[in-house]
């Protein structure tokens, strides 16, 4: 009982990590395209195994992601328009 407990505890990372690794030794995504699926496969085995999550938290929290990048995002344009002056 306790190997079946270790490989149901062990298994979202190796998935993870064959999204991530595997599909770029295989050829199949570049190094970005392989961020890309580690980030969708982190946020699908969360509400898998995480019943509390639900796509509405999710949406709420990309939301939340894009709001924050994009004034990150605005930060630094502007202080690069600023150096330039």
């Amino acid at each position: 009982m306790e190997i079946k407990e270790t490989v149901l505890y062990v298994l979202p990372l190796f998935t993870i990590l064959f999204l991530v690794i595997g599909s770029m030794l295989l050829g199949l995504a570049t190094p970005n395209e392989a961020a890309a699926l580690g980030a969708v496969g982190c946020i699908v085995l969360a509400v898998i195994y995480h019943k509390g999550i639900t796509w509405q938290i999710v949406k709420n929290t990309m939301s939340g992601t894009v709001k924050v990048s994009g004034m990150m995002l605005f930060i630094v344009a502007d202080r690069l328009r600023s150096a330039r002056y």
